[in-house]
């Protein structure tokens, strides 16, 4: 988000500021944890979201589809899919309609790490709730 040169920004006050610092607190709590998840499932967050991105997209999905939703370039997503191929967490599969078109969808090693990955992600997440809550609370109630 980008704001246009001249534009005043309101006030903060110490209150909003440390209910800010509080929110951010947690928030790189959640990804610390969800760095460590990712180690003990032996993923890298990246690897992580990408396969979160696959299996949640209903089909297999196009190389340029997983740029887009993981906000990549595309050759980045190419080289993220060329990783998790070698690694035999995805496939690639031709598609159907389109021939010139290359398809990723998860292989049962791929599922059984994301799975895992996930489990766990969701039990970390149930610890911090009150946490992120109350965060979330403290900067909405400050402003």
């Amino acid at each position: 988000m980008s704001m246009k040169k001249g534009t005043k920004l309101k006030a903060v006050d110490k209150a909003q500021l440390g209910a800010f610092a509080r929110l951010r607190r947690s928030l790189r709590e959640v990804l610390a944890q969800s760095e460590e998840i990712c180690i003990a499932h032996e993923l890298t967050a990246q690897r992580f979201q990408a396969l979160l991105a696959i299996e949640t997209a209903g089909e297999p999905i196009s190389v340029g589809d997983l740029a887009s939703e993981l906000i990549l370039k595309h050759h980045s997503a190419v080289e993220l899919a060329d990783r998790l191929a070698q690694a035999k967490m995805i496939e690639r599969i031709a598609d159907k309609q389109d021939k010139r078109r290359v398809l990723l969808r998860l292989t049962p090693l791929g599922a059984q790490r994301l799975h895992g990955a996930a489990a766990a992600h969701l039990e970390s997440l149930e610890r911090l709730h009150e946490t992120l809550t109350a965060s979330l609370q403290s900067v909405k109630s400050s402003g």
